[in-house]
């Protein structure tokens, strides 16, 4: 079903073009959320705002095909962001009215690895999405421990490659279900739901392997530490986190 949320903006006329329609400055920034279906699961809009900006801007007919969704209609800056959540595809939609609209960044992926970043795992510990985070049973933390190293001795762009592989190997080692994040600068974190001690055993073990093989292939040293905490119901993603963090410097 398709959720209705109160409007922080109104409509003054329907008349003149799109941004003539909507009360909001540079820089304000409107987000909403379709399943894969055309439902609206979030939106900082009323339901019938935020159907008449999307058909005013024409993105709703390019939801689906715009495999580059980095774009911009009428003096906006409008980014598609597709995400897969509890193995659901769901298409983020921010919209930012610019005087110029140029640099145009995806803000759900981290650029270096291609993994979700912060802002999704952010994104969906919020109410915005009628998903349960708290389904995901066990985390793994992974965390790069000789990345200053690489920087200060072999520069920036070295550590950059340091990055990408252990990014590379996590996509390589995780399964469908699980979600990978790039958390921080050198920290990952991995959901699984699932907490069977074995599969998440393998996950890891696969995530090392590929690690090891592609930085030998690469000639580059990588050092990296892995913290896992499975939940119970007691425990809430703050909690793991701090578990697999204490595990992993144990």
């Amino acid at each position: 079903m398709v959720r209705k949320v109160s409007s922080t903006y109104k409509i003054d006329t329907l008349e003149g073009t799109v941004l003539n329609q909507w009360k909001f400055e540079p820089g304000d920034t409107i987000r909403m959320i379709f399943s894969e279906n055309m439902e609206m699961v979030h939106s900082n809009l009323n339901y019938e705002a935020s159907i008449k900006y999307l058909e005013g801007l024409g993105i709703l007919d390019n939801l689906f095909i715009n495999t580059h969704p980095q774009s911009c209609f009428k003096n906006e800056k409008v980014i598609i962001d597709k995400f897969i959540l509890d193995s659901k595809p769901y298409y983020l939609i921010t919209t930012t009215k610019r005087d110029e609209c140029s640099n145009c960044i995806k803000v759900l992926r981290d650029e270096v690895t291609g993994l979700y970043n912060r802002n999704y795992f952010e994104f969906i510990r919020s109410e915005a999405l009628p998903i349960n985070i708290e389904k995901y049973f066990s985390l793994i933390l992974i965390d790069v421990d000789n990345l200053k190293q690489v920087n200060d001795v072999y520069g920036h762009i070295a550590g950059d490659k340091v990055i990408r592989v252990v990014g590379q190997a996590i996509k390589n080692g995780i399964r469908q279900s699980d979600i990978g994040v790039r958390y921080g600068g050198d920290e990952f974190i991995i959901l699984l739901p699932s907490p069977d001690k074995v599969a998440i055993e393998n996950v890891v073990t696969r995530i090392r392997e590929g690690i090891n093989a592609m930085a030998k292939s690469h000639k580059i040293d990588i050092e990296v530490s892995v913290g896992i905490a499975s939940k119970n119901n007691t425990f809430n993603i703050e909690e793991m986190i701090k578990m697999a963090d204490k595990q992993l410097y144990e």
